[in-house]
């Protein structure tokens, strides 16, 4: 929804977050006026302990050249790591 509120920074999708300690969650956290999210994923264990995972930005598919695709709402999934580079597919 444009112009939502999504809870950044004290949200991880449905989960409450603290920024200044990002390891410990809160039980508990004021949602008030927040959007939540209608699905999340799981943490994948890509990297060491999960970190380093983000879904970037998407859009509805709209275009002609894949039919198939109409209406999807394609994203990223970015992997990031001083560690290693691996690619995610699903």
């Amino acid at each position: 929804m444009k112009g939502a509120n999504y809870g950044w920074n004290r949200m991880e999708g449905t989960h409450c977050f603290n920024p200044d300690d990002p390891n410990k969650h809160p039980e508990t956290c004021d949602k008030s006026g927040l959007t939540m999210p209608i699905a999340e994923y799981g943490n994948l264990n890509v990297i060491k302990d999960g970190k380093g995972l983000s879904i970037t930005g998407g859009y509805v598919y709209r275009g002609k050249a894949m039919p198939q695709m109409q209406g999807a709402y394609v994203l990223a999934i970015g992997v990031a790591s001083s560690y290693s580079r691996k690619a995610c597919s699903w």
